[in-house]
């Protein structure tokens, strides 16, 4: 007989004789992970209503999307920094670099990612800041995965350091962001990465070593 929780529309098996507080222990490292990965369909769900990459916009349009960024309601505001990093127009740097501060999480992910599709470097010290201050998961993993894009090397201690946040999505997106940059002054970080007791963490450093070019049969490792 095994032990089951039946929210709606889901379920959940327990090996038989599991305790009351194992069940509770792992329930909530279940809804943990479903929560996060719902956050993260929803966040992309409204990218796609947001212009494409590499969006072309005219200067009222630049100014209009500047404005909404700065003064909108928070959808708006999110809106506007995913199309502002879209556009490629280095004036929409600074005001995207200022929406890292916004008071909505979703806002400064997506300026976050926004400046991370700008390709500007000059948004890699607030960038590293956030990954390293910011309080909420989304809004880390968007400033990781930046960094990434950016291929900066100056992030390099800093996601290293994040390969140890506390929350899986973190460390995946950094692990992530690593092999983007492909250093080879990560690969030790990276090793100690497939240790992770989370397969998605493993998974995604084992594919940044290979993007590194590093293997289990590199000399001297």
């Amino acid at each position: 007989m095994q032990a089951r929780l039946h929210p709606p529309a889901l379920s959940v098996d327990f090996p038989e004789h599991t305790s009351y507080v194992e069940i509770r222990s792992m329930w909530r490292l279940f809804m943990k992970r479903i929560s996060a990965i719902l956050v993260i369909q929803f966040a992309a769900a409204l990218a796609l209503c947001c212009p494409p990459a590499a969006y072309s916009a005219s200067e009222p349009e630049l100014q209009a999307l500047i404005t909404q960024l700065q003064q909108g309601n928070p959808y708006d505001r999110q809106r506007a920094a995913i199309a502002l990093g879209n556009t490629g127009d280095e004036r929409a740097i600074e005001p995207l670099i200022k929406a890292l501060d916004d008071g909505d999480n979703f806002v400064r992910s997506f300026a976050a990612r926004g400046l991370g599709n700008a390709g500007d470097r000059r948004a890699t010290p607030a960038l590293i800041r956030v990954l390293q201050k910011d309080d909420h998961i989304l809004v880390r993993r968007a400033a990781a995965l930046a960094l990434g894009d950016l291929g900066d090397e100056s992030a390099l201690d800093a996601l290293t350091k994040a390969l140890a946040d506390e929350h899986f999505l973190v460390r995946r997106a950094a692990a992530l962001a690593l092999g983007e940059i492909g250093d080879a002054r990560a690969v030790d970080a990276l090793v100690e990465a497939l240790k992770d007791e989370d397969s998605y963490i493993r998974n995604s450093a084992a594919a940044a070593l290979e993007k590194i070019g590093w293997s289990s049969d590199t000399p001297g490792t």
